[in-house]
């Protein structure tokens, strides 16, 4: 924590993975660099944040050990007492670690929104989605999501000290 409003957090380090032998495959083990980072200013009404990571990853969805790198963004505003909004957008990119162009995938997800809290227990809020998946390997395709969503939510906080 640098002063009240900046905080950085970080994880460096080393992985290991392998991969057992099979019939007709030997097994294999890799090691390399991995991290994670947090970099983050807030105030009483704004949140910034900045994130990612350099990790493998063992089950990829479809089986195989990927490298993972992720990086994001998420930034939040109270703008009056009743309003507020969030924003955040993140890309990730999987490339396969033992057999060369399986899993080769690219992602790009946002999401944004928007909060009315105009009554004490009850607020309005409006959210769209995006994610964009392609994939350059032998396994995944191109996919596309898109959705809004216009709902509420309901709930009273009580202290419990």
């Amino acid at each position: 924590q640098f002063s009240p409003a900046y905080r950085f957090d970080g994880t460096l380090g080393v992985s290991n993975i392998r991969q057992k032998d099979a019939p007709g495959v030997p097994g294999e083990q890799k090691t390399s660099p991995s991290g994670i980072f947090n970099v983050t200013y807030a105030s009483e009404t704004f949140t910034a944040k900045v994130f990612g990571s350099y990790v493998y990853s063992g089950g990829s969805g479809f089986g195989e050990a990927t490298r993972q790198w992720t990086t994001g963004l998420q930034v939040s505003d109270q703008i009056t007492r009743e309003w507020a909004w969030n924003f955040s957008g993140v890309y990730q990119g999987s490339k396969s670690v033992f057999t060369s162009d399986t899993v080769n995938l690219t992602t790009y997800n946002g999401t944004a929104g928007l909060r009315y809290q105009g009554w004490e227990w009850i607020s309005l809020d409006l959210t769209g989605n995006l994610n964009h998946q392609t994939s350059d390997g032998q396994l995944g395709n191109t996919v596309d999501n898109y959705s809004a969503v216009l709902g509420f939510t309901a709930g009273k906080s009580y202290k419990i000290f």
